[in-house]
Formats: structure tokens, sequence, C-alpha cells
């Protein structure tokens, strides 16, 4: 065990070199984001954070101009903010930090979780090393403009879910640590039922809909074996250890169901999270993006559901459904589809290294086709990384902060009042709610009510047509109080209602200027 947490912890740091590699890789008039996949949604979480760190339990949508009441939602980030300010940590370093230790406890887990399911002692280190470093066959569809699933939806894959954010190392470490907790046999049952009672909470607070998932498979699993027992010559046994699984199921519903519960009522009840909602949709691609995407795994797996039998052990059992209903649920009629993913190549795994080492038989043999497993898996993770570092090399703005941007930012951090709007363009916006407390007309794709319309709103808010008297009308009502105008703002047009207002701050192209007359 002490060695698997040191090969987990060990893999966990390594994915923090990308990121010191990055920040060396930024030129004197640049900064480094902080974020190498998807930085839009980072500086959204930063933004969560902020809040917390300004001493908020309830969350407020920092990128609409009508934020609405606050909700207890987003609470692992607040938390996260409320941790920055009692120990001084900036925002970004405390991110990251809790992204290492939310995927050293990912990859421990699964191997607990690996030890349930592999009793051969080389077949689970060999499937402990796959899930430590391994992705599917994405790399191969490359060159044919096929953007398979590993290698963009981190979730998917364990590394690229240590590597790419913060909560989803920690809501898998929560799945896999129920699955444990459920299917294994413990001998102290009330520290069971209260591991299950904190691991359902933490996760439904995180990732809500990942307790569908483990709801679904684990109920048909159980009734399975359920059947079985019954189908016996003894009977069902209420007294046995199935009935004690059942309980502990059931522990885990009651515990996420209040959360549940209290998540669909805010998305039809508040104004402002209903339209967020709405518009949060992520469907999952082409069936054939998934099959490159869980690549050699997926592919020894089916083999393996084919030529061995799968059915007459427990375990066995267990990964067979899981993967199967998991494998549906992704494709279910369901807005957050590729969400559904997280903890399925967790199932994937063992089933491939137990197929190769069922039909292989010589232990020499078996070695060299999981090594050969492992060695087509690696590739897309380093794909993934190394598109990362050449964006930051090719100084990506996405990636990329300017000095006098980051100036800009951090002056309104300082001088600017709460909770007051800032005309800004879409760059802008994502970034200033992560550096101040200042909302925003659009940032965010998701969290912007009304999305599409609002950016397009604020575009023309700068072009040559949006008259003075008519502009400074609208941005009243609105109830603008600054007014940011940078390279990005400048490339939509020089606004003469602009010149009538008070220039209060400037560092290079960029431009910060209060409203004077609201």
């Amino acid at each position: 065990m002490t060695k698997a947490f040191l090969l987990g912890l060990g893999v966990a740091l390594f994915t923090l070199i990308p990121y010191i590699f990055a920040c060396t890789l930024a030129p004197p008039d640049q900064v480094f984001s902080g974020f190498l996949i998807n930085p839009v949604d980072g500086f959204n979480y930063l933004a969560k954070m902020r809040q917390g760190m300004e001493g908020n339990w309830v969350f407020q949508l920092p990128y609409t101009a009508e934020a609405g009441e606050g909700t207890f939602l987003f609470v692992y980030f607040l938390f996260l903010g409320h941790l920055a300010k009692w120990t001084g940590i900036q925002l970004l370093h405390l991110y990251h930090f809790a992204r290492i230790v939310g995927a050293s406890l990912m990859f421990v887990t699964a191997f607990i979780l690996l030890s349930y399911f592999i009793k051969e002692k080389l077949i689970r280190w060999s499937a402990f090393s796959i899930l430590l470093l391994g992705a599917g066959l994405g790399w191969v569809g490359i060159p044919f403009g096929v953007l398979a699933s590993d290698l963009w939806i981190v979730e998917s894959i364990p590394f690229q879910t240590a590597y790419a954010n913060s909560h989803f190392p920690w809501a898998t470490a929560c799945f896999l640590g129920l699955i444990i907790l459920i299917v294994s046999g413990w001998k102290s049952v009330w520290k069971r039922n209260l591991g299950i009672f904190f691991l359902a909470t933490l996760l439904a607070l995180i990732q809500p809909f990942s307790i569908l998932v483990l709801v679904l498979f684990l109920t048909i699993w159980m009734l399975w074996e359920t059947w079985i027992e019954a189908s016996s010559t003894k009977g069902f046994q209420w007294k046995s250890g199935l009935s004690e699984k059942w309980i502990a199921l059931f522990i885990m519903i009651a515990s996420a169901l209040p959360w549940l519960i209290y998540d669909y009522w805010l998305t039809i009840d508040h104004p402002q999270i209903a339209a967020w909602n709405a518009q949060n949709i992520t469907p999952s691609p082409p069936l054939l993006e998934f099959i490159l995407g869980f690549g050699a795994p997926l592919i020894v797996g089916i083999v393996g559901f084919i030529r061995t039998d799968f059915k007459s052990r427990k375990s066995d059992r267990l990964l067979v459904v899981w993967c199967v209903v998991q494998g549906l649920m992704i494709y279910a009629p369901f807005g957050l589809q590729r969400r559904l993913s997280l903890g399925l190549y967790f199932a994937l795994v063992p089933i491939a290294c137990l197929t190769l080492h069922r039909i292989i038989r010589d232990s020499k043999s078996v070695r060299l086709a999981i090594l050969i497993l492992l060695l087509l898996s690696i590739p897309s993770n380093l794909v993934v990384v190394g598109s990362g570092l050449f964006g930051v090399g090719k100084k990506d703005p996405a990636l990329m902060l300017d000095v006098d941007e980051n100036e800009s930012y951090q002056w309104l951090s300082d001088n600017s009042e709460s909770d007051r709007l800032i005309l800004c363009g879409p760059t802008a916006g994502n970034r200033i709610p992560a550096f101040t407390d200042l909302r925003v007309i659009y940032g965010h794709p998701f969290e912007t009510v009304d999305a599409e319309r609002q950016k397009n709103w604020v575009e023309n808010a700068y072009s040559e047509e949006f008259s003075t008297s008519d502009g400074i009308s609208q941005l009243s009502d609105l109830g603008v109080t600054y007014v940011f105008y940078g390279p990005e703002e400048k490339g939509f047009g020089e606004p003469s209602w602009l010149e009538g207002q008070t220039l209060i701050f400037s560092a290079g192209d960029y431009e910060i200027y209060e409203i004077s007359n609201p």
C-alpha cells in the first residue's frame, strides 16, 4: 500500500512539472495563466474560489450582470477559497495543491479497488501502471482528423483527470472509495457506514451526477447477485454479506439524495441557476471517438467478454455491469453526457489485464502483452501535455496574459469597489472575476445568463454604431461602473461615448475608465 501511495504521489507531482516549465517559457512581456487545459473554466474555478476567500458560503454567478440570490452551490471551490483566506496561500497555488492531493488520493484508492478485482500481484501492479500513465488510442486518429475523447475529455482518463483540474480527482477518489466501501467486507459496520455517508455527501457536493452512475450500476449488480443467491439451494439469506451491501447502498443513496434534490430544485426555481443549467450542455462525441479514446483497454476488454468467463466470480460480474451500464449512460438523454464518463477507465483496465492473463497464461508473454498495452496507451497523454506546452511556447493568448493586462487586473483588485459591474470583452470578462470582486456582463459560455446575446451586446457596445447618448443610457441602466479597454476591446471599435468618461488607469495598451455620469 505504501508503495502504491508513493507511486500515485509521484505521478501526481509529475503533473506539476509541465506547469512549472510553462512558467519558465513565458517571455518577459507575458505571464503564464496557470492553466494548460481549458483556461476558460480554469479562471471560472478561481472566480468561485475568490467568493469563498471573501468569506462567502453561498455562490453567485460572477459572469452575469444580474447575479441573483446566493445559493449553497460549488461548495468545493468556496471551501478552497476559505482555505486560502485562512492560510494566506494564493488562489492559483492552492488550486494546484488541492489538485495534487486529490490526484494522490485518487490513485491510491484505485490501487485498493484493484486489489478487490485482481488477486495476482503481477497483474494488479500492471493494471495500476496503466491507470497511472495510460490513456486510449486517440493519437492514432490525429493524422486522420479524428479528435478522440482521450485528447479532450479529461475526466475519462485518470492521468488527465490528475493533470487538468482540481475537482475531478477528488470526485473520482470519492467515486472509487464508495465502490470499495459498498462491495468489500468490513469488520466495523459503523465505520464503513460513516465513510459512505461522508464520501457520498462529498461526491454529491462536487460531482452530483456521478452518484447516478454509481446507484445504477451497483443496483443492477446487486440485483444480479441477489438473484444468484436466491437461486441457490440455500435461498436468499438476509444475514449474509449481500444484505450488508444493500444496506450500504441505501445509506449512500440516503446521504446523497438531499443534495441531489436541492440541486434539482435550484435548476427549476432559481432564475439565474436555471438559465445557467439550460446552457450547460456537454454531449458525448460520436461513438468512434469514445472507442478510440478508451483504446486498447476497451478493445482487449471486449475480447475478454467474448472469449473468457466474466460471470463466474462476483468481482468479475461487477466489472461487467460497471462497464456496460456506464458505457450506455454516456449516451443517455442527459445534458451532461460526457461527464458521466468519469470512472469508466478504472473498470476497463482491470478487465483488459485479466483478459490477457486468462487468455495468454504464460507469465512472460503476459508481461510483454501488458507492456505493449501500456506503451500504446501513453502517447495520447504526451500529446495532451505537449500541446499545452506548445501553446505556451507559441504565446497562445488563451494560455498567456500580457504583463500590462495582469497589472490592470491587479489594479482593479486593489482599487475598485466590490460587486460593481465592469464592461469588458469576452477574454477579460472571463478573467476579471478571478482577480477581482467585480462582475461582468459576459465572461463564460455557460455561466453568463443568455450568453450568446450578452456576448454580442458587449462586442457591439464597443463599436462605432453604439452612439454616445444611447451607449451611456444603456450602460447606466445596467449599472456599469467601470469600462475595460484593451487590445481585444479596441478591435471591436472606438466608441464615441468613451471620450466623455474618466480614465483612471493606463498600462501599455490597456485602459480602465470610470463612468462619469451613470
